[in-house]
């Protein structure tokens, strides 16, 4: 069966939904048919002439990136521009261009998550967790209320940690008139009505929501069903940037950046700050470096991330917090072949003929150290 772009993108919002990407980001279908078919999917951390090239030999029609190629509004495209030639060389090959970035970041198939989990950290959890969990309650007849939980779940809702399908429920009296015209599930237009409900709560992330809604009143055999949704200040524990956690046993200031050394492929380390023995570990693909306050805070004996400057490495160090600074690319490229993993695995639960690759690696513009 043929795979269709929208088929990669749900894949995607899947698990990385595009409202989980901060403000300022540029993520989603940058160039392209979001209808068109997919027969060979590459997956990069980002567009380079050297992906391009890799891509147009062996055939590939949809490009997932991490990196968004178009960032900045554009004021004009042109060849002689080195982002403006990518753009047209895509284009002039009709391929699609899609991108995964802080929406990537904050869940466990992204850089910090897939670096924390080959670290061997024990229950990592985002070092900033993202405050956008709601919490939806539903009156239900007491003979509607399985069917409505179902519901719930089955849409996403009740999620919490390993746990799924979590609810609960109280039993009530509601009471209500239906008006001329109308078609009560219980009751008869113009008395009267008192019915035994159950109240339902469930919590739900943001980006669910209207999901969540649509499962509810297609389940409820109400014409107008009663629907409270409010805020939580409740941490999303599962979701948002960088992640913190212990390793199975402690382990030797040495022996630690080997692991991370092997880890990233990485032809050097930037080292501030200095322990002798390594038991909590936060990480931050890409450039997390403004977190290390909150990594230590938090307990880190020692914070992995890229972009590291001058004076955050300084001030980490001597506040007793162990800066490893592999590069950029280094912390963002290990989660690319797991994302393509990811899709090879959903194309194939779904028999939808696309082949997934993997292209590059990107080169880290800092390749050589004299």
């Amino acid at each position: 069966m043929d795979a269709y772009v929208s088929d990669v993108i749900r894949m995607v919002n899947d698990v990385a939904p595009e409202d989980y990407a901060e403000e300022w980001d540029r993520v989603g279908l940058q160039i392209g048919d979001p209808e068109g078919t997919v027969r060979h999917l590459g997956v990069a951390l980002g567009v380079t002439s050297a992906v391009l090239d890799q891509a147009m030999r062996t055939g590939v029609d949809m490009l997932l990136t991490h990196h968004p190629l178009i960032f900045q509004p554009l004021g004009s495209v042109r060849s002689d521009d080195i982002r403006g030639r990518w753009l047209m060389d895509l284009v002039k090959a009709d391929m699609v261009l899609y991108c995964a970035h802080t929406n990537l970041d904050c869940v466990n198939l992204g850089p910090s998550g897939v670096l924390s989990e080959k670290l061997g950290l024990q229950d990592s959890v985002p070092l900033v967790p993202r405050k956008d969990l709601l919490k939806i309650t539903v009156f239900v007849p007491s003979s509607a209320l399985q069917d409505v939980r179902l519901s719930l779940g089955r849409a996403g809702a009740g999620q919490m940690g390993k746990y799924r399908h979590c609810s609960f429920a109280t039993e009530g009296e509601g009471t209500f008139t239906p008006g001329p015209g109308s078609h009560p599930f219980l009751g008869v237009p113009g008395q009267w009505t008192r019915v035994k409900e159950a109240r339902v709560e469930a919590i739900l992330p943001r980006h669910l929501l209207s999901r969540v809604l649509a499962a509810v009143r297609k389940s409820h055999p109400y014409e107008e069903p009663a629907i409270d949704v409010w805020p939580l200040v409740l941490d999303n524990r599962s979701v948002g940037m960088g992640r913190i956690g212990d390793l199975s046993r402690p382990r030797t200031f040495e022996g630690m950046l080997g692991s991370v050394s092997d880890l990233c492929e990485s032809q050097f380390l930037r080292v501030a700050g200095r322990v002798d023995e390594i038991m909590r570990v936060a990480v931050c693909g890409g450039s997390g470096a403004d977190l290390w306050k909150t990594a230590l805070h938090q307990g880190a004996d020692l914070f992995l991330t890229g972009d590291v400057s001058y004076h955050v490495a300084e001030d980490a160090a001597a506040a007793g917090l162990v800066m490893v600074d592999p590069g950029h690319v280094a912390t963002e490229e290990v989660c690319i072949p797991v994302v393509a993993d990811y899709l090879r695995g959903c194309m194939e639960q779904e028999s939808l003929e696309c082949e997934v690759s993997v292209l590059g690696p990107v080169q880290d513009p800092w390749d050589r150290v004299l």
